[in-house]
């Protein structure tokens, strides 16, 4: 196995990973194509982001994505895309759970913002790790999260998920709890990890 920085040409094999993973939250309610054009590849091109890739052989078995320096900048989800709302719009009309959801992801947002402000360490948020079902219990996240923590700019990550086994996996590797926001059934957990200080 081998970690690299992603490219722009790996942007449709990492949408059907993250589409194929199963993994939890408003990203998992939207189409493979609106994943890959109005998500992925904005990210794979903002030079804001820092993604790598895992691959064996020529396949990619994991992935994440980075944003540095989420103080300064409000909730980033890249909205300003119709079509992503459009389908966003869609999965709520499915599911009116999605809703909740939502409406937990954007309360979870401001509350973190808020108790990040307060201390001066430039953050940036993990705001996706996906790693192949098939692959997973290898120490390939781990990897991934080791990679980012080795860039100079990276000081503290913060990681939001709505999964108990992620949430224990971040714990393993030294994050710590910041924040647990719930909304009805909705739960938000938020950690962080301090690196090269």
């Amino acid at each position: 196995m081998r970690i690299r920085i992603a490219s722009k040409s790996d942007e449709a094999k990492i949408a059907q990973l993250h589409f194929s993973s199963g993994v939890q939250g408003l990203l998992s309610k939207l189409s493979i194509k609106t994943l890959r054009h109005n998500f992925y590849s904005p990210i794979l091109t903002d030079v804001k982001n820092v993604c790598f890739v895992a691959e064996e052989d020529t396949r990619i078995i994991g992935f994440l994505f980075y944003r540095n320096d989420v103080c300064r900048t409000k909730f980033d989800l890249p909205v300003r895309n119709f079509r992503l709302i459009f389908d966003l719009a869609k999965a709520v009309c499915k599911n009116p759970m999605i809703l909740i959801i939502a409406f937990n992801v954007i309360r979870t947002e401001r509350k973190t913002l808020k108790l990040l402000k307060k201390r001066t360490i430039s953050t940036g948020e993990l705001q996706v790790l996906v790693v192949d079902r098939a692959f997973q219990n290898r120490g390939i996240g781990k990897e991934l999260i080791l990679t980012l923590s080795k860039i100079d700019d990276v000081k503290r990550i913060v990681v939001k998920t709505q999964s108990d086994k992620a949430k224990g996996f971040y714990r393993d590797i030294g994050f710590v709890s910041l924040l647990d926001s719930r909304f009805l059934s909705s739960k938000i957990y938020v950690l962080t990890k301090e690196v090269n200080l």
